[in-house]
């Protein structure tokens, strides 16, 4: 994740909390950690666990996709299906060799 995304999804934690009305404190107390630790979920440079973020949804009634960009989310999307298609593609090529190394070995 890029720094922005991780920037981002901070900043969107925060503003989720403070519409909800919890302190950071109150946060921190409902997820089992000191106020300080939340403080650095919210401000911190590195990425949050996971967990941690499902658990912040939960608290806050929220999804995670909602903490993210949505250009994020369809980014990877994006990534994710290009990747697929370029593994289909090089298993193509795969196949279409065997098929002729068979047709070879057979005429």
């Amino acid at each position: 994740m890029c720094q922005n995304d991780l920037q981002t999804i901070k900043k969107r934690i925060a503003l989720a909390r403070k519409e909800a009305g919890h302190t950071q404190g109150e946060m921190a107390k409902l997820l089992g950690i000191s106020q300080p630790a939340y403080s650095y979920y919210e401000s911190g440079d590195k990425p949050l666990p996971v967990a941690k973020i499902n658990k912040i949804a939960q608290i806050l009634d929220q999804s995670i996709s909602c903490f993210m960009e949505e250009s994020y989310v369809s980014g990877e999307k994006e990534k994710v299906l290009e990747n697929i298609s370029n593994q289909f593609e090089k298993m193509n090529g795969y196949l279409e060799r065997i098929v002729e190394i068979l047709e070879k070995h057979y005429s």
